[in-house]
């Protein structure tokens, strides 16, 4: 942190915030020639939206000229341009290499978010699956003794979700289709961490993410459109839209329970069938919990805890917890013994 001395008052500002009034003068100038709302800044990152070849090469020779001015040297090898196409086939603005210098790409990363030539979310997704598959393997290494499925979902949320929503403002640029495409990767990817099979049906995995990542694409949209409305007429208004989120806990939720669920559909040994909820219970007497139903009920029972918790009563909550645990490891070694 560095402090400001002034007449009247101390300002505190970080280096990013000195820098952004150092590069003020700059900014300033390109509004002279380009909309303001083509002009994006965050500290040394500066990204110039142009619509023609004319914009382009005024952007490049104020910057070039600033830069000069101020002794700040422009490095070429993080600076490119990018050409941005409604489709694969649509025409380059820049057709080369380089233009005045500057690398011309097809990819470029921006505020840690890759960009292609058609703004698709792909982009971002591949370049991250290698860093995605690596941290999954690292969680999947614990064993499932010291960790419980609720602390493994809050890390996959912590830690690798956020590699998925970087996709999403991508995602939100060009309508349903690459949305969908950003929702099935962040679900193929939670199945994977969690272990489940590739047929879990959607509504469950996202009642166990405790969000609808269609609603909360939807969401994040709208808000990043207020936000923007905001600063623009420099004004703060709040978007309580929340609805993305599902009500439920995974307080309830355990490896038996998740290891039961994976085997069913496996082929019955005894009466050679497929071994679907419907025929455990006709055939074999065994009802087994559906997982967002465990979920819903992790809620009232987490509710109960935290209330216990108060008048230092939990005791009675952990013993219905302990109850439905070994009532999933009963469940579990019956559907085990009867799996072909």
């Amino acid at each position: 942190m560095t402090t400001v001395w002034s007449s009247s008052t101390t300002i505190w500002l970080s280096p990013p915030g000195l820098f952004n009034i150092f590069l003020e003068p700059l900014l300033q100038e390109l509004v002279n020639c380009l909309d303001e709302q083509q002009i994006l800044a965050y500290a040394d990152d500066v990204a110039v939206c142009v619509t023609s070849y004319y914009q382009l090469n005024c952007a490049m020779e104020i910057i070039n000229k600033w830069c000069n001015r101020v002794g700040v040297p422009l490095n070429t090898r993080k600076s490119a341009i990018l050409n941005i196409r409604n489709r694969v086939s649509s025409h380059k603005m820049i057709d080369k290499k380089e233009h005045l210098g500057i690398p011309v790409k097809s990819e470029y990363k921006y505020l840690g978010v890759w960009f292609n030539e058609v703004i698709d979310p792909l982009a971002q997704i591949s370049k991250s699956t290698r860093k995605v598959d690596y941290i999954t393997w690292r969680l999947l290494i614990i064993p499932k003794t010291a960790i419980t499925p609720k602390l493994l979902i809050n890390l996959w949320t912590l830690i690798i979700r956020p590699v998925f929503d970087y996709a999403l403002c991508l995602a939100e640029l060009d309508g349903t289709q690459k949305i969908l495409t950003y929702v099935t990767s962040l679900r193929k990817a939670f199945k994977k961490c969690m272990r489940l099979r590739n047929t879990t049906a959607n509504y469950v995995v996202d009642s166990m993410m405790g969000y609808d990542p269609l609603s909360y694409a939807r969401w994040l949209a709208l808000s990043a459109t207020e936000k923007w409305n905001n600063r623009r007429s420099r004004s703060h208004t709040e978007l309580t839209f929340s609805q993305y989120r599902t009500i439920g806990s995974n307080i309830l939720l355990s490896w038996p329970l998740l290891k039961t669920s994976n085997m069913l559909f496996h082929r019955c040994r005894q009466h050679d069938t497929l071994l679907t909820p419907t025929h455990l219970i006709k055939f074999h007497s065994i009802t087994v919990p559906k997982i967002e139903e465990v979920v819903a009920l992790g809620a009232v029972v987490e509710k109960k805890l935290r209330e216990a918790k108060k008048r230092g009563r939990k005791g009675r909550v952990y013993g219905f917890i302990e109850r439905i645990f070994l009532n999933h490891s009963n469940i579990y070694q019956n559907v085990c013994s009867i799996v072909a």
